[in-house]
């Protein structure tokens, strides 16, 4: 019996082709918390991102944001977060410093990005969003480090930190964290503090961020509009986002 459905937000809860949630989407997580499953969003964005993007018009009871570094409940009330080991969060500083690659930092109240050009917003476009502010850094914990950065500038920028858990969720973005965390980590310490076996839990997501919280849940969901490393590691593969592929997929399954 499922008891817990985890959503990663872009591409799978959002539309970049219409820059909204698919109506059918939005009442198939109602039903699904009417028949007693907790509807909860997994994503790699910042609190601060999902307020500047079109509204989800959904209700979660947990959001596990920064790809699960933080937890909150549905009105964000803090459940538990892991901030950035000492020597990547310093290593990230120093790489934000020199300027070199357009770098956000991520901090639980804000994220800022070291410089804004027409590569960065593009990058945030394509997801529906404008540019991250600028800022500088002050010496709070660390969460995240996201990087506009093609592969070749990626590397380079690897050879000056720590081992790390670097994806690409962007031809032009990565996300950089602990090694060791991922979505899938922070889905299953949720899970632990809840009493939510594993196999009670279901995810649905559509990219390289996604996989290990994929592999991880009871059934793992691709959506159609996936990248073919992300179908590969699922249980299921849904129709696209935009071809009602939440709501399809939770009917065929027998949970809506």
């Amino acid at each position: 019996m499922i008891k817990a459905a985890f959503f990663d937000v872009d591409g799978t809860l959002l539309s970049h082709a219409t820059h909204g949630v698919p109506e059918s989407t939005r009442a198939a997580l109602r039903r699904l918390r009417e028949r007693g499953v907790t509807v909860n969003l997994a994503t790699g964005r910042h609190a601060q991102e999902l307020a500047s993007i079109p509204p989800l018009g959904i209700d979660f009871d947990a959001k596990l944001l920064q790809g699960g570094q933080i937890c909150v409940t549905g009105v964000d009330e803090p459940i538990f977060d892991v901030p950035l080991k000492d020597e990547l969060a310093q290593a990230l500083v120093r790489v934000f410093e020199r300027d070199e690659f357009a770098l956000q930092l991520v901090e639980y109240d804000r994220c800022y990005i070291n410089h804004v050009d027409e590569r960065v917003r593009g990058v945030f476009a394509d997801i529906s969003s404008p540019a991250p502010p600028t800022g500088s850094y002050d010496g709070a914990p660390l969460y995240m480090g996201v990087a506009i950065v093609t592969a070749e500038e990626e590397a380079r920028m690897a050879e000056e930190l720590p081992a790390c858990h670097i994806t690409r969720w962007h031809d032009g973005a990565i996300d950089v964290v602990d090694v060791g965390f991922d979505k899938g980590v922070g889905v299953a310490m949720f899970c632990e503090m809840m009493g939510i076996a594993q196999e009670e839990t279901i995810a649905f997501g559509d990219s390289e961020n996604d996989r290990e919280m994929l592999e991880w849940c009871g059934i793992g969901v691709a959506m159609g509009n996936s990248d073919e490393g992300t179908k590969a590691v699922a249980d299921y593969v849904a129709p696209d986002i935009d071809d009602d592929g939440i709501a399809r997929a939770l009917a065929d399954l027998g949970l809506i």
